[in-house]
Formats: C-alpha cells, sequence, structure tokens
C-alpha cells in the first residue's frame, strides 16, 4: 500500500514538474501559428473542454489541460462561448487563455519613429507577446521575405497606427498585421507621388527624416537636403544613425560618439545606413518620395526644434557661431 501511495505521490510530482516545464519554457506561440475558432457549448465540463482542445490540435494532452485547469483554479472560470485560439500550444498557455475568457484585446498606439525594440516593450508591458519573441519574430528571415520586406529585419515597415491586439497574441501575426497596413499605405503613396527612387532608399530616407524632423513642413526639405549630399558622394552625418547604433537617444551627441564602428554611423561611412532607424509615419514617407529641391546641404536644430539650413559649409559654420 505504502508503496502504491509512493508511486502515486511521484507520479502527481513529475506531472506537476512537468507542468512547471510546460509554464516556464512553452506558453509562447508558435512560430507557425494559426488561429482557429473553437466552439466550447456551455455548461460543459473541464474534461469535455479539454478533449475538444485536444480535437481541434490546439493541446496535446488532455490530461494535462486538466491538471492545468486544477493547479491554477481555472475549473470553474471557464465559460461557454465562441474563442479565437492558435493551434499546438501548451495545455497551460490553453488554460490561461480561456481563464480570460479567450478573447480580450487591447488598442495599443505606435506612435512615428518609435522602433522595434521600443514597440517591443510596450507590447510586452500590455501582456501581447513578450518581447524577446517578438524581437526574434522581427528578425526571422523566412516571415521578411514572405512579407516582401527586403531587409534582415522589420524595422521601418511597422506602420505607426493604433491597433488592436488579442491577448496574448502571436508576434508573427502582431508583425504581419502592422506590415499589411504600411504596404496599404505606401503603396497608395508611391501610385500618387511619382518617384524615381527605390522603394528601399525612400523608406530608410523616411525613417531618418521622421527622426531628424519636428516641423511637419521641414520633412521634405530636409529629405531633400540628404538626397543633395548623397548625390555629391558627402557623408549624411545624421545623429539619428549614430544613436540607433549606440541604441540609446542623447540630446547632443559627443565626439567619442561619433566615433562607433558600426553601419549605421554615417558619421563613419559613406551612403546610407543598411536598414531603416525607425519605423516612419506617412508625412515622412510622402517627404522622401517627394523632397523638396533646394541646394541646402547643411542643416542644425535649433531650441524649437526648427532647423537652420545652409548651402554652404562657410555659411553654416557661420550660423552655428552665431548661435553659441
Amino acid at each position: 500500500m505504502r508503496e502504491l501511495k509512493k508511486f502515486f505521490f511521484l507520479l502527481t510530482l513529475l506531472s506537476i514538474l512537468f507542468l512547471i516545464f510546460h509554464y516556464i519554457f512553452l506558453t509562447d506561440y508558435p512560430s507557425t501559428s494559426k488561429l482557429k475558432t473553437v466552439i466550447i457549448p456551455h455548461n460543459t465540463p473541464t474534461k469535455e473542454i479539454g478533449a475538444i482542445l485536444k480535437r481541434e490540435g490546439v493541446i496535446k494532452s488532455n490530461f494535462l489541460f486538466l491538471l492545468a485547469t486544477k493547479l491554477f483554479g481555472a475549473e470553474k472560470r471557464i465559460r461557454g462561448g465562441k474563442y479565437l485560439l492558435p493551434e499546438e500550444i501548451s495545455e497551460f498557455f490553453a488554460c490561461r487563455i480561456l481563464k480570460m475568457g479567450g478573447k480580450e484585446r487591447v488598442a495599443i498606439t505606435i506612435p512615428e519613429g518609435w522602433t522595434c525594440e521600443k514597440i517591443g516593450e510596450v507590447l510586452e508591458k500590455e501582456g501581447v507577446v513578450k518581447k524577446d519573441s517578438f524581437i526574434q519574430a522581427t528578425e526571422d528571415l523566412a516571415f521578411l521575405k514572405k512579407l516582401g520586406i527586403p531587409f534582415p529585419k522589420a524595422e521601418g515597415f511597422l506602420f505607426p497606427n493604433t491597433y488592436e491586439f488579442y491577448i496574448p497574441s502571436s508576434p508573427y501575426l502582431v508583425i504581419e498585421k502592422m506590415v499589411t497596413h504600411f504596404f496599404k499605405v505606401y503603396r497608395a503613396l508611391r501610385e500618387s507621388i511619382p518617384s524615381s527612387l527605390s522603394d528601399s532608399l525612400v523608406i530608410i530616407l523616411a525613417s531618418i527624416v521622421e527622426k531628424e524632423a519636428v516641423i511637419d513642413e521641414e520633412r521634405p526639405i530636409i529629405a531633400g537636403v540628404f538626397l543633395n549630399r548623397l548625390r555629391r558622394g558627402m557623408k549624411l552625418e545624421a545623429c539619428p544613425t549614430v544613436e540607433y547604433a549606440l541604441s540609446l537617444h542623447k540630446e547632443r551627441l559627443n565626439t567619442l560618439d561619433l566615433t562607433v564602428d558600426s553601419p549605421y554611423n554615417t558619421y563613419r561611412y559613406y551612403g546610407l545606413p543598411p536598414t531603416p532607424i525607425c519605423n516612419p509615419g506617412k508625412k515622412s514617407l510622402i517627404a522622401a518620395l517627394g523632397p523638396a529641391k533646394t541646394d541646402y546641404l547643411f542643416f542644425f536644430a535649433t531650441e524649437d526644434g526648427r532647423h537652420i539650413f545652409s548651402k554652404t559649409f562657410s555659411e553654416h559654420q557661420k550660423r552655428l557661431d552665431r548661435r553659441k
């Protein structure tokens, strides 16, 4: 009798440990996760709910699902209804979603100029996805190729807007939603604004303009300055690209900052950075597609966010000295 009790004790302990393993390591969506609608009839016993989930391909083990509902007090909190659930997730994760109602949503506003890092932080804070999973998905080359992104990361293609996401959600579905909106907006702009510039150049340029500009009417001028510098074989010398290389924002870069060895350091390397440096909004995309035609090659920011533009370096230096 004692041996039998010991056996059941060890079995229970192993089950709990296995469930904890599921909780810690398998509680995120798999990269290939697809959402599907699952109907749970009202007053359905927990055991039958587990059977439904298993039949629909949401979970693999009815036993582990039942154990999860008991350990985490979800037995009496799962109600019947229509649920939007991912396929092939851990039993604990399924329990967690159903415990919340399976369809809790949150509206999140992504402002212009945010990076993937910043977006990931906010999404994790709101319970949508884990930041690490989100960043990993933004650098999934096969996924990016499928979405039509020509860069090794999704930076620049997560269009700023207010989105509604399920809690929790798949990082792949979140990214796809934002990228789809980006291409919808960008293609409409591309059709309405004649431009000989390549898509890659436009999007990278727009991301730099987004970080440089404060006043909307200056966006096309700033875009024009950077294009003028590119065409003359000058370095862009754009401070936001250095900040991106340093992964921090500073009110003013120092001499040491400008020496960082990164392809994003446009004070050190010629040409555009290898990818966009943020996710630009519509106004910056318009500016990059239709830059102002001027002879300006230099500019600096004033305290109110406006910029002073100059055609020559001597003129630029005089105005800088005057500011001091």
